[in-house]
């Protein structure tokens, strides 16, 4: 239990059975964020961790001006005399205004080329560069630069990729705070901002993130600011990262207070553990460290239930909301005002609630429900969806096993001729008198996509472990056959909850 009171239970998100045959022994967690590690492990088994402030080479990821003969034959080596001239002359008069401006025609040129040309011009450090129409032409029109456009229109290097994935470590903050708080630094939105999966708030975690279009020099230079997260491992990379786009977490693990009779009930446990493995319940972090928990947003947005939804996120938390934000709240809860609620919010605040408060001042009036929701990042959408992912495949996990126990039955499902394997370590450190029990769990998760997916006959059954079965998670593009033994209980819990539909609404939403 964490010494920290939540009234979130197991039994709230669906946990109600264990596998361990030993006594049980309790004892506090997360009394420090020392006594909570969490390590993210990237897709090729790599444990990730904060170990260079180095900023990346700068890699050539797309061609330059004399590699690609298509822009040389928009940009002819006349252009470019003339565009460094311009900065030349630039470079001599400063801001000089009576600098002329440099047109190429692109009439013909399809968008990738014109992309391509203005991000060559700008590496420049004085220049910036428009396309216009201008009788019946398109031309690529390229300026100086004034002060206040450079801070605006800072444009990544030609040369460099598009994406600067880096490392984020983090303590007391959540994922969702810490992309909030970058966010604001950075002045941009946080959709921006992508991340491969969630991390605990009260412990200190580690795991990749990505930015798009923002050169690695800022992102160093907001380590200055933050006692609480750091930045660093970077590299420019052609692609963003995806929730999923990991291997696992690596758990370190102290565990205070602990309460129980003798040290050989702790090895036990342990052991027990290491023996027999455990099931891999989706925990309270997966929920939410609010007072809403995210899988009832996920289920009402599943309902369409709009204004439900919208109504659980703007919920007060009384220990966290500045007084503002308190205001807006209410304004939004008691009077349907989302106008003058999102006013109450000064404009340097960014969070979830703000960002759909202003999606809700905009197209409330309209009823435009969706369009608001979608004011919200992407991948926050998605959390609440996934939330809900989680809640069902506890429920189903925790009635497979009380129902079947530990022997596969006709019915289950399992893959076949997969290679794939989930290990796990424990780590047991024992003094004379020590009620301090340390433990480490590294853990895979196989990937779907790439496995074939079987129902048992009475025939295989003998064939197969409990460490075979797999519980597929409800979604958009998984289809839960008819010969499962666990859709009628599966089926029974979307009725119940009114979202048998739910999930084939959002296909074009949320994938």
């Amino acid at each position: 239990m964490s010494k920290r009171q939540n009234h979130r239970k197991d039994l709230d998100i669906g946990i109600t059975q264990t596998i361990n045959q030993s006594r049980s022994f309790s004892g506090i967690l997360k009394v420090r964020y020392s006594d909570f590690h969490v390590h993210e492990i990237d897709l090729t088994g790599r444990i990730l961790h904060l170990t260079s402030s180095d900023l990346p080479p700068e890699e050539t990821t797309v061609e330059t001006l004399d590699q690609d003969s298509n822009l040389m034959k928009w940009s002819s080596e006349e252009t470019a005399k003339k565009i460094n001239a311009l900065q030349n002359a630039l470079d001599i008069t400063g801001t000089d205004r009576q600098c002329q401006k440099v047109e190429i025609n692109v009439t013909s040129a399809n968008k990738d080329i014109r992309t391509k040309i203005h991000r060559w011009i700008g590496q420049f450090d004085n220049l910036q560069s428009e396309t216009i129409d201008h009788d019946s032409e398109k031309l690529i029109s390229v300026f100086r630069t004034s002060i206040s456009d450079k801070k605006r229109c800072l444009r990544r290097p030609y040369n460099q990729a598009k994406y600067t994935h880096c490392v984020l470590y983090k303590e007391g903050l959540d994922t969702t705070d810490a992309i909030s708080y970058l966010s604001r630094k950075l002045r941009m939105q946080p959709k921006y901002i992508t991340f491969a999966g969630t991390k605990d708030k009260q412990a200190k975690t580690v795991q990749r993130i990505c930015f798009s279009n923002v050169d690695a020099k800022r992102l160093l230079a907001i380590n200055q600011y933050s006692t609480h997260s750091k930045l660093g491992n970077f590299s420019y990379q052609p692609s963003h990262i995806r929730l999923g786009d990991l291997k696992g977490n690596h758990f370190k693990i102290l565990i205070r207070q602990v309460q129980t009779t003798s040290s050989d009930e702790i090895s036990k446990a342990v052991n027990s553990l290491g023996d027999r493995g455990f099931i891999n319940y989706y925990g309270l972090q997966r929920f939410g460290t609010f007072k809403i928990p995210t899988h009832l947003v996920g289920k009402a947005l599943l309902q369409m239930d709009w204004l439900k939804a919208f109504d659980l996120i703007l919920q007060p938390t009384e220990d966290r909301d500045p007084s503002f934000l308190k205001k807006a709240k209410k304004l939004w809860l008691e009077h349907r005002d989302p106008v003058r609620a999102w006013k109450q919010i000064p404009t340097h605040h960014q969070s979830i609630e703000s960002t759909l408060l202003h999606g809700l001042s905009k197209y409330f009036a309209t009823k435009d429900f969706w369009a608001a929701l979608k004011s919200l990042p992407r991948n926050m959408r998605t959390l609440y969806f996934h939330s809900y992912q989680s809640y069902l495949w506890n429920h189903i996990a925790s009635w497979r096993m009380k129902e079947y126990g530990l022997n596969p039955v006709v019915g289950d499902m399992v893959y076949v001729n997969s290679d794939s394997e989930c290990d796990f370590e424990i780590e047991l450190e024992m003094e004379a008198v020590s009620t301090e029990v340390e433990e480490t769990k590294d853990s895979g998760v196989i990937n779907l996509k790439k496995s074939v997916v079987n129902v048992l006959t009475e025939e295989e059954s003998s064939n197969y472990s409990i460490y075979d079965i797999i519980i597929p998670l409800e979604g958009i593009e998984v289809k839960i056959l008819e010969n499962y033994v666990l859709k009628p209980y599966h089926d029974q819990l979307l009725s119940v909850d009114g979202v048998i539909e739910g999930f084939p609404n959002f296909r074009h939403r949320f994938v």
